[in-house]
């Protein structure tokens, strides 16, 4: 329906959808890893497709950096797309070559930023 802003909660329940601000940012700014690692491949953001938008820039990749190569893996899962849109440009074969393990969460993730407060925070 639409994107959902920083900080947005959305209710579903028996009364329908309801939206409200939870998090305000002190600083509000984009994150340079939600189109490359962090969004679902079917999710869309800012009208765009991130699979496609992630195809794509594999593409722009190879016309860029060409490489003269065997074989096209993609690291992590979220370079498959990527990975695939490289191969399709460059006509690389494209190949899946490393598994990750689906069973450990993000190790690199921080905790959110003191600046960062709720706005049912009432200090």
């Amino acid at each position: 329906m639409r994107d959902v802003e920083p900080g947005e909660i959305i209710r579903f329940d028996k009364n329908g959808i309801t939206s409200s601000q939870g998090l305000r940012a002190c600083n509000p700014a984009h994150c340079i890893f939600e189109y490359i690692y962090f969004a679902r491949p079917d999710s869309t953001m800012d009208s765009f497709n991130v699979n496609k938008v992630r195809r794509e820039m594999g593409r722009q990749l190879a016309r860029e950096f060409p490489v003269d190569a065997d074989i096209v893996i993609p690291v992590p899962d979220s370079g498959t797309a990527a990975a695939r849109g490289y191969a399709e440009e460059s006509g690389i074969p494209f190949e899946e070559g490393l598994m990750k393990n689906r069973y450990i969460g993000r190790t690199f993730i921080q905790q959110p930023s003191k600046c960062v407060k709720s706005v049912f925070d009432l200090s």
